[in-house]
């Protein structure tokens, strides 16, 4: 598994969502893939009314 190499300034964020976002930014995602992936993340959240607080 590939490590990466984290800045000084990088601060992981407690927000699931966030979290997703960061990590798919440091990934090298394109914008409009981590856009789509987020979308998609939270209709699923929706349908199946799991509780972002819960998935920490």
């Amino acid at each position: 598994m590939e490590t990466h190499q984290y800045s000084e300034n990088y601060r992981p964020s407690r927000d699931p969502m966030e979290l997703l976002r960061q990590e798919m930014k440091l990934r090298n995602f394109s914008q409009k893939t981590i856009k789509s992936y987020l979308n998609y993340t939270i209709r699923f959240i929706n349908w199946s009314n799991i509780h972002l607080a819960t998935l920490n």
